[in-house]
């Protein structure tokens, strides 16, 4: 699983996180964080980027983000204290996360009874 956070305005500007072998069940939530790498959060909107790849399917996302003034001036602020804070300074990012996530799931599971239907006929 790969999330991207890429600027509208200025490509240069991107985040990114990769999940490698990891589990999802269906219907379920969880967290992957957008670690800035060091870098300042830049305020304005992004295109989000979700890519789950498995064995059987391959499933690309994309959901426009925007990050506020004061979001990223708050994120920028806690950004040396990211460790201790990590619940509270992605939190918007987060719960876009997970929903694009949920959505991914059940557009999967949705896909494989759809197939099977198909052979059943």
């Amino acid at each position: 699983m790969k999330v991207e956070l890429q600027n509208d305005k200025w490509q240069f500007i991107q985040y990114s996180q990769t999940l490698k072998d990891g589990k999802v069940a269906p219907n379920s939530d969880f967290d992957l964080d957008v670690l800035l790498g060091g870098k300042r959060l830049v305020p304005g909107t992004y295109q989000l980027t979700l890519m789950t790849k498995n064995d059987r399917y391959t499933k690309t996302l994309h959901k426009q983000v925007l990050i506020t003034k004061a979001q990223a001036r708050y994120i920028n602020r806690l950004n040396a204290a990211y460790p201790r804070n990590r619940n509270w300074i992605l939190v918007g990012l987060v719960v876009i996360f997970l929903i694009t996530a949920g959505s991914v799931v059940q557009r999967v599971r949705k896909r494989k009874r759809g197939c099977h239907a198909k052979d059943g006929q």
